[in-house]
Formats: structure tokens, sequence, C-alpha cells
């Protein structure tokens, strides 16, 4: 089976350093991984939440805005209380950090994602990848 490709994200605003496209963003390295953990979209973000890097799942999964958004700015959004942005920006500051990885369940009305937030890093560039599970 063929892992979805990594696409990078086209910038809102203005870009910092753009990240690798076509076949040089790293998406190797996540071979078997959705396979694990129930792949259902995968991004990597930076410590503010902004996307960098995105497959076509993820893709899926933020413009269907169940549970995560992209805003217009780039960064991730998540569709509850507060307390749902405040937990995943800190599990991926806390991933950044060098902590362990964080797994934690995202909730809209009657609809969970799992987000399981690992570290990543790719050219000197630290970021967290979050690999998507829709219950």
């Amino acid at each position: 089976m063929t892992q979805p490709h990594l696409q990078a994200v086209p910038p809102v605003e203005a870009p910092a350093r753009p990240w690798p496209t076509g076949d040089d963003t790293g998406s190797d390295r996540l071979h078997g991984l959705p396979v694990a953990l129930g792949h259902g979209g995968r991004l990597v973000c930076d410590a503010q939440t902004r996307v960098l890097l995105i497959d076509e799942a993820g893709r899926h999964e933020l413009a269907g805005g169940r549970v995560l958004a992209l805003r217009a700015d780039g960064t991730l959004g998540v569709r509850s209380d507060g307390a749902g942005l405040l937990a995943l920006r800190g599990a991926v500051r806390q991933v950044l950090r060098g902590g362990a990885r964080q797994v934690l369940t995202l909730r809209h009305g009657p609809v969970n994602l799992t987000v399981a937030v690992l570290p990543w890093a790719d050219g000197g560039r630290l970021a967290a990848l979050l690999v998507l599970r829709p219950d």
C-alpha cells in the first residue's frame, strides 16, 4: 500500500522559509506509522500550530472542520471550547521541548478525534508531527 504524499501547505501570509515539496518531503520516514495509529491524516506544524506540511487525508480532515480546522493565518483551530486548543498547543510545545510524545482526544459534540503528537525534525528545523485518527 502506498502512503499518502505530504504536500507543502500554501502560505496564507508572507512565508517563512519554504518547506520542501514533491518527493523531498520526508514522507518515507512515516512508512508504517499510519497503520499503527489508525491513519486519518498527518500534518506537521510549528510551535504556534501553523501547518507546514500535510497529506491528503489530513487536508480532508481539516477541510471537513469536524473537530480541527485551518484558520486564515495558517494555524490550527479546534471546534470546541478553548480547552481543546490549549491542550493541543500544550502537547505540541511539550514535544518540541524534548518531552515524550503526546496522545490526546479532541471533541466537538459527538465527534472525537485522537491526535498523536510526535517530534519531527527536517533540515535542522524542529516541528511536531500530528497523526490524526477519527473515532
